[in-house]
């Protein structure tokens, strides 16, 4: 089994933070291992923010938000209109995705607040939100 799929979950998006970070709950592990640390064990569904990997959106809230605010207002609303294009619904009318975790560990609680980083994609892995904010223009690629 790839290190690839070994952190790697089906999730639903509960909500839409900003153009980096969403809300999700986490409803199964795909394989043995936990990938999101100890936090999970084995409770499911279990509520995270989740921090996308590999890029930076600009912000909507705070300083930075008076230059950066309409372009953080676009990235999140791409985010919103991918899922709505990429991914079905639950029962509960939330966006199916799968989630891999970076390297199961969150970031730093200082910068980033102690949130999760993971790729999201549609249920079939034929579509990358990170890449797509990316190659859109909404997001530029960050090293971490």
């Amino acid at each position: 089994m790839s290190e690839e799929q070994d952190w790697t979950w089906t999730a639903v998006i509960k909500r839409v933070i900003d153009g980096d970070t969403v809300e999700v709950i986490i409803l199964r592990r795909q394989t043995k291992d936990w990938g999101f640390g100890d936090i999970l064990h084995q409770e499911a569904p279990k509520k995270m923010k989740i921090r996308l990997y590999g890029l930076n959106t600009p912000e909507t809230r705070g300083p930075k938000a008076k230059v950066e605010g309409e372009a953080g207002r676009a990235a999140t609303q791409f985010v919103k209109d991918w899922l709505a294009k990429h991914c079905p619904e639950d029962h509960d009318g939330l966006p199916m995705v799968m989630l891999r975790s970076h390297d199961g560990d969150k970031l730093d609680p200082g910068k980033y607040h102690g949130r999760w980083i993971a790729e999201v994609w549609d249920p079939t892995r034929t579509h990358s939100l990170n890449e797509d904010l990316i190659s859109s223009g909404h997001a530029e690629r960050l090293d971490y």
